[in-house]
């Protein structure tokens, strides 16, 4: 962000050390309690407005919020204020 220092995540290799860390890619911006911070990607495919339906039941890691359906495929949805607390207290 112009001006401003944002840390950046890749948390593919927080959550799992055996994976690559991203080279080249995209970094998303998101609030994270009263600051930015980056989530690095690997690419952003699409963005689009989704109804989060409850889970089945509850996680055993709490960092799923929800499922939805986009175009006829299941997704996620991730609790990412969950996700970065995990993260960033490990």
């Amino acid at each position: 962000m112009r001006g401003t220092i944002v840390t950046v995540i890749d948390l593919g290799v927080r959550l799992d050390p055996s994976l690559a860390p991203i080279e080249d890619g995209s970094v998303l911006l998101a609030r994270y309690r009263d600051r930015t911070v980056g989530l690095a990607v690997a690419e952003v495919l699409d963005v689009r407005a989704v109804v989060v339906e409850d889970p089945p039941d509850q996680p055993a890691n709490g960092v799923v919020r929800g499922l939805s359906t986009v175009d006829a495929r299941a997704v996620v949805i991730l609790d990412l204020d969950a996700m970065l607390h995990r993260v960033l207290l490990s």
